[in-house]
C-alpha cells in the first residue's frame, strides 16, 4: 500500500511543478486546457495523500494524539508546515520586491506588504506556499474534533465529519475568505477527511483488484469531459474525485508493470514543492525576459530544473555528514536536525 502513496506523491509534485511552467506562450491556447486539467484535481489529492498519512501513522489513536509539549502534535506540525512557510515566504518576499518591476504579481518592499503576504496566503511571494497553513489548520481543525468528539464511535464520527466537510466544501467555498486561506480550509477539509476514510477502509486496495486498464481510460476521459461540460453544482468536488480516482488507477499500472522510473523522486516531494520557485522564477524571470527563450523550450527547463533542482537539494539534505548547510536545510524543511 505505501508504494501507492510513493507513486501518488511523487506523481502529483510532477503535475505541480508542471502546472506552474505554463508561462510565455505555453500558457496560451491550447496548451493552457492541460493546465486546467491538472488544476482540477492535483491539489486535492495532495489533500487526501495528507489524510491518509495522517491516519495510517496514528491508526485508531485520532483522539489521543497529544497536543501540546516537546514531541506535541501541535509543535511537530508548526516545525514541519508553518516554519518553512515563514522562512521561505521571507527570501521571497526579499527576492521579489527587489525584481518587483518584473513579476508577474508586483509588491511593494514594506512591512505591511509583508505582514499582508503572511496573513493571506494566496497572496504570498511564493503564491503555491498557500498549501502550508492551510493544511496546517486542517490538521488542528479534524483533530480538535476527533477530541471533543471521542465518546462518539470511531467509524461513525469519521462517516459525519465526511458529510459535513462536502457540505462545508460545496457551500462555503463561494464566500472567498481570503485572510488564512479560510475559504481554502473550507473547502479541502473533505479531501484530507476523505482521505482518512480511504486509509481506514482500504479502499485504494479494492482499486487495484479491477479492471484498472479500462478505469484509467474511462476516468480520464470523464475527467476531461467534466471541463468541456457547463458549470454545475458541485463540478468542483465531482472533478477533483475523478481526478484523484484516475491518478490511483495509473499508479496501479505502474506498479502492474513493476515501472521503476519515478522511483527515484520517492520521499522528495516535500522539497520539491518547497524549493521548485527559485528556478522556475529563474527560468521566467531571466530566461523568457532577458534572453527571450519561450514556447516548448522555457516549458521544458522550467520543468525540469523545478523538479531536479530541489530533487539534488532533497539528496544533499539527507545524506552525508553533518555539516552547517545541511542542517540548515533540513531546519527549513521542518526535518528533524
Amino acid at each position: 500500500m505505501v508504494k501507492i502513496i510513493s507513486f501518488l506523491q511523487t506523481f502529483t509534485i510532477i503535475l505541480v511543478v508542471v502546472g506552474h511552467s505554463f508561462v510565455g506562450k505555453a500558457a496560451e491556447e491550447p496548451f493552457v486546457e492541460t493546465q486546467t486539467w491538472i488544476y482540477s484535481f492535483h491539489m486535492p489529492m495532495f489533500m487526501l495523500l495528507s489524510g491518509w498519512l495522517f491516519s495510517y501513522k496514528n491508526k485508531d489513536n485520532l483522539s489521543g494524539i497529544k497536543w501540546f509539549g516537546k514531541e506535541g502534535f501541535v509543535v511537530g506540525k508548526i516545525k514541519r508546515l508553518l516554519v518553512p512557510y515563514f522562512l521561505l515566504s521571507t527570501v521571497a518576499f526579499f527576492v521579489k520586491a527587489q525584481f518587483s518591476q518584473y513579476a508577474v504579481r508586483p509588491i511593494g518592499f514594506t512591512f505591511d506588504d509583508y505582514l499582508h503576504q503572511l496573513i493571506y496566503p494566496y497572496d504570498n511571494a511564493m503564491g503555491h506556499l498557500w498549501f502550508l497553513p492551510t493544511l496546517f489548520f486542517i490538521f488542528m481543525i479534524v483533530v480538535c474534533i476527533n477530541k471533543l468528539l471521542k465518546k462518539i464511535p470511531m467509524p461513525i464520527l469519521q462517516g459525519i465529519m465526511l458529510v459535513v466537510f462536502l457540505i462545508v466544501s460545496l457551500f462555503f467555498k463561494p464566500l472567498q475568505i481570503k485572510i488564512l486561506n479560510v475559504s481554502g480550509i473550507l473547502y479541502y477539509l473533505f479531501y484530507f477527511q476523505f482521505g482518512i476514510i480511504i486509509e481506514r477502509y482500504g479502499i485504494f486496495e479494492r482499486i487495484g483488484k479491477s479492471k484498472i486498464h479500462v478505469e484509467a481510460f474511462v476516468l480520464f476521459l470523464l475527467s476531461i469531459l467534466l471541463l468541456l461540460v457547463p458549470m454545475f453544482f458541485g463540478q468542483k468536488q465531482v472533478a477533483a474525485l475523478v481526478g484523484i480516482g484516475f491518478s490511483v488507477c495509473l499508479g496501479y499500472i505502474y506498479l502492474h508493470h513493476n515501472s521503476h522510473f519515478l522511483d527515484h523522486l520517492n520521499g522528495a516531494s516535500y522539497t520539491i514543492y518547497l524549493f521548485s520557485w527559485f528556478p522556475q522564477v529563474f527560468c521566467y524571470q531571466v530566461l523568457m525576459k532577458f534572453f527571450e527563450v519561450d514556447g516548448l523550450l522555457l516549458f521544458l527547463l522550467s520543468c525540469i530544473t523545478g523538479l531536479y533542482i530541489p530533487w539534488f537539494i532533497y539528496l544533499y539534505e539527507t545524506k552525508g555528514k553533518k555539516t552547517a548547510l545541511r542542517t540548515c536545510l533540513r531546519f527549513i524543511n521542518g526535518m528533524k536536525l
